[in-house]
C-alpha cells in the first residue's frame, strides 16, 4: 500500500499572514454552526416550555402573564428566523469565498471583506442588526424588572437604559447603510465608519445593565442569606442565575470581539460570525428561565421580603418565648399567674 504524505507543493501561493485570515474566517463559520445548534436546540425548548404554559389552565391564586408568555413565544420564533437567515448568508458567502471564487486577489479573506455587500450577505448582515436590536432590549427588560420595587424613581432606572439603547439602534441602522453601500464593508468606508460606534455602544449598554442586575441580585444574596441562611433563593442569587438573567455571555463575547476589531487583528473573525448566534442564546436562556418560573419576576423582591420578614418575626418570636419559659422555670409559686398572663400577651 503506498504512503500517504502531504506535498508542499500543494500549498496555495499565499504568505502566512493571510492563511491565517482565511483559517480565522473559516473557524468563524464552523463556530457559528455550533451556535446555531444551540439556538435550535434552545428555541424548540422555549417554544415547548411556552406552549405548555399559554395552554395551562389559570389556577387560583397563581398569576399567569399570558401576554407576557405570548410576546415571548413570538420573540423566540423571530429570533430563531434571523439566526437562521444569518447561518444562510455566512455559509453561502463562505462557498462563495472559498470554492466558486477562490482565485479572488489576495484570496478567500481579501473576498470577504470586499465583496461584503453583496446581496446574499446583506441577509445575514439585516440579522446580524435585528438580533441585536432584539439581544439588547431584553437585557434593558430585565435590568427593569430586577430594579422593580427600589426606592430609586422609575423614570431614572428607565432613563439611562433606555437612551442608550435607542443610540445603539440608531448607529445599528447607520452601520447597515454603510455595509450597504458598493464596496464597502464593517473595515472600510466612503465616509463615518461606524462600526466601532455602534458596536462599542451596544457593548457599553450591554456592560451597564449586566452590572447593574448583578449587583441587585448580590444585594438580595446578601440579605436573604442574613435572615433565611445561604440555600433560601438560591434559583435567583446563584452564580448561574446571575449569569444568565445579566447576559453576562453574550457581553463577554461582545468584548472577545471589539478588542481584536480595535487592533485590527485577524483574531476579530474568530467572534465576529458566531456572535450572531451567541447574542441570541442569551436571551433565550432568560426566557427560558422566565417560561420556567425560575426567573426573577416583577412580584420577586416584594415576596422575599415578605417571607423573611416572616422569618425574621418568627425567630424573634420564639427567642422571647424562649426566653419566658426559661424565667418561668426559675420563678416562685406566687410568681407563675403573672407570669403566664405576660406569656399570653407576647404570644397574641
Amino acid at each position: 500500500m503506498p504512503s500517504v504524505f502531504l506535498d508542499p507543493a500543494w500549498a496555495p501561493a499565499e504568505d502566512s499572514s493571510t492563511l491565517f485570515s482565511e483559517k480565522t474566517w473559516l473557524i468563524g463559520v464552523i463556530l457559528t454552526g455550533v451556535g446555531y445548534g444551540v439556538v435550535l436546540t434552545l428555541t424548540v425548548m422555549c417554544i415547548t416550555t411556552l406552549i405548555h404554559v399559554l395552554k395551562s389552565p389559570r389556577r387560583g391564586g397563581e398569576r399567569q402573564n399570558r401576554k407576557v408568555h405570548l410576546i415571548s413565544l413570538i420573540y423566540v420564533i423571530l429570533v430563531f428566523v434571523f439566526a437562521t437567515m444569518f447561518i444562510a448568508g455566512s455559509s453561502a458567502m463562505a462557498d462563495l469565498s472559498f470554492i466558486s471564487y477562490r482565485n479572488f486577489p489576495g484570496g478567500p479573506a481579501a473576498f470577504e471583506q470586499v465583496m461584503f455587500s453583496l446581496p446574499v450577505s446583506e441577509i445575514g448582515n439585516v440579522a446580524f442588526v435585528l438580533s441585536n436590536w432584539l439581544a439588547d432590549v431584553v437585557v434593558v427588560w430585565r435590568c427593569l424588572v430586577v430594579y422593580k420595587g427600589t426606592s430609586v424613581p422609575w423614570w431614572a432606572i428607565c432613563a439611562i437604559p433606555c437612551l442608550t439603547y435607542l443610540t445603539s439602534w440608531v448607529l445599528g441602522l447607520l452601520w447597515l447603510i454603510q455595509v450597504s453601500a458598493p464596496a464597502s464593508s464593517p473595515w472600510v468606508s466612503s465616509t463615518i465608519n461606524f462600526t466601532q460606534p455602534y458596536f462599542w455602544t451596544s457593548f457599553a449598554l450591554n456592560v451597564s445593565m449586566t452590572a447593574a442586575i448583578v449587583i441587585r441580585l448580590l444585594v438580595y444574596r446578601h440579605r436573604i442569606g442574613k435572615i433565611m441562611g445561604q440555600k433560601y433563593g438560591r434559583q435567583y442569587t446563584s452564580i448561574a442565575s446571575m449569569i444568565i438573567e445579566s447576559s453576562l455571555l453574550y457581553t463577554g463575547f461582545q468584548l472577545l470581539f471589539i478588542v481584536p476589531f480595535g487592533l485590527n487583528s485577524p483574531v476579530q473573525t474568530l467572534f465576529l460570525q458566531p456572535l450572531s448566534q451567541v447574542q441570541i442564546i442569551a436571551p433565550l436562556l432568560i426566557i427560558f428561565r422566565v417560561s420556567s418560573g425560575r426567573a426573577w419576576t416583577m412580584d420577586t423582591s416584594t415576596e422575599i421580603f415578605k417571607k423573611t420578614n416572616s422569618r425574621a418575626e418568627t425567630i424573634e418570636l420564639g427567642q422571647k418565648q424562649s426566653g419566658l419559659s426559661q424565667g418561668m422555670a426559675f420563678a416562685k409559686p406566687e410568681d407563675l399567674s403573672a407570669n403566664a398572663t405576660q406569656s399570653t400577651f407576647v404570644v397574641a
